[in-house]
């Protein structure tokens, strides 16, 4: 596939890179400090994060996920020097981020939220209506807990708000959703960061993290019911324009792909959109820039990751 730009979208257009990014399991990784050229606004990332407490749940054969271990993971945050939006709808979970956060407040936004009242949640009952039939697929939690796939949508409807209500009083041209454990193999590196824009980012595109390479003239169908996976949602990076381009035809998306009883988690449905098939139908005006040539879940994050100056003590939470 090739864009207007003649940038190559699939498999990746920073192969040449592979050898100079770390491996995110590599010990060596952390302490490893670097210097940071200091930041304009117009290439600052503002970082959107969400925990909706939906309980615990089986991911994949047998690994539990809970809350317990969302909340071991957020220990990263308190070393993240990006301004921060976080959306949650739990207190407890919202003194956890203060807490986290108290010496970057300048820098951070806890915002409570209804999830009742939110779009991604009003779709519950839709979602479980296609994954109670006996014949659906299941692959778990994607296409057994109907909040799970929620929660995934609301990752595009946090950003939107973000833009929408900006903040930060948007000298911040770039925004990056953020998942709360997207850096659990460094939870306990106790080094500042920053995330920064990637060499060659490509400011009309949006970047994610491609995990398998997409295969040619899938169908839609078997995407979600067979659960396969292009690209990664556990970071995404654009400038706000072209985020929020992209938000609204992923959320136009969704509703088509509801009414065709179809439905799994956000991965599917970009993997969906961008598909021979699927850019026929919604012929999709914002492009991806995909990092990443091999199995790899982080290799976005720890691209854009710098970590800086001397290692500080992990306050318990």
């Amino acid at each position: 596939m090739k864009s207007k730009d003649n940038v190559t979208s699939s498999p990746t257009v920073m192969s040449n890179l592979t050898e100079l990014i770390p491996d995110p399991l590599r010990k060596e990784f952390c302490p490893n400090p670097k210097t940071i050229t200091r930041s304009t606004p117009e290439n600052e990332i503002t970082v959107v994060t969400a925990y909706f407490n939906i309980g615990s749940f089986r991911k994949g054969h047998d690994t539990k996920f809970d809350t317990k271990l969302y909340k071991s993971w957020m220990k990263t945050f308190q070393y993240l020097h990006n301004p921060l939006i976080v959306y949650v709808d739990d207190q407890e979970v919202a003194e956890i981020f203060e807490k986290l956060r108290k010496d970057l407040k300048s820098m951070t936004k806890i915002i409570m939220l209804d999830r009742t009242k939110l779009w991604s949640f009003g779709l519950n009952r839709r979602i479980t209506n296609i994954f109670s039939n006996a014949s659906y697929p299941k692959f778990h939690p994607n296409t057994v807990v109907p909040e799970y796939s929620c929660a995934q949508h609301a990752k595009y409807e946090c950003v939107q708000r973000a833009i929408q209500v900006d903040y930060f009083s948007s000298h911040h041209v770039h925004y990056s959703w953020l998942d709360i454990g997207y850096f659990r193999e460094i939870v306990s590196c106790a080094y500042n960061f920053k995330l920064v824009l990637p060499d060659n980012f490509n400011k009309n595109r949006i970047s994610f993290t491609q995990v398998n390479n997409a295969v040619p003239a899938i169908s839609i169908s078997d995407i979600f019911l067979k659960n396969q996976v292009w690209v990664g949602g556990g970071m995404i990076l654009a400038s706000k324009d072209v985020f929020e381009n992209f938000i609204h035809h992923y959320m136009e998306a969704v509703e088509i792909f509801l009414e065709k009883s179809l439905m799994n988690s956000d991965q599917q449905v970009i993997y969906a959109i961008y598909s021979e098939v699927g850019r026929q139908f919604f012929n999709p005006n914002v492009e991806l820039q995909l990092y990443g040539s091999y199995n790899g879940w982080f290799y976005l994050g720890f691209l854009c990751h710098r970590s800086f100056n001397t290692p500080t003590l992990s306050p318990s939470v």
